[in-house]
């Protein structure tokens, strides 16, 4: 494997746990601070969802934004067309997991928890 393989590199952050659903949950609501997503996506703890941030941060998926009182994050055009990659992989898993996975098209993946 080449060293700093970005494919391999960003997969490493899509496996990470939370990933996913953070990014989704920053689509419905922009410009969101931490207290807002840490509601959001209660099934998430404060630290890991911190260090997911970050690292959607360094990886230019999101921008972190101070206001008067918080920080806000949006998503960046980089993190927005990430949904797509979102979709391909719920067709995937409609294709080929067993049982009617229909549902899975109009939900978020937050939804599941």
């Amino acid at each position: 494997m080449r060293d700093g393989c970005p494919v391999m590199g960003f997969g490493h952050l899509l496996g990470k746990k939370w990933t996913i659903p953070i990014i989704q949950e920053l689509l419905a609501m922009e410009g969101a601070g931490f207290n807002e997503i840490y509601k959001a996506a209660s099934y998430i703890q404060p630290k890991i969802l911190s260090q997911r941030l970050k690292e959607m941060e360094k990886a230019g998926l999101i921008e972190k934004a101070a206001s008067s009182h918080t920080q806000k994050y949006t998503l960046t055009e980089k993190g927005r067309d990430f949904q797509r990659v979102v979709e391909v992989l719920k067709d995937f898993s409609i294709r080929w997991e067993e049982g009617d996975l229909s549902f899975c098209k109009k939900m978020k993946c937050t939804e599941c928890f």
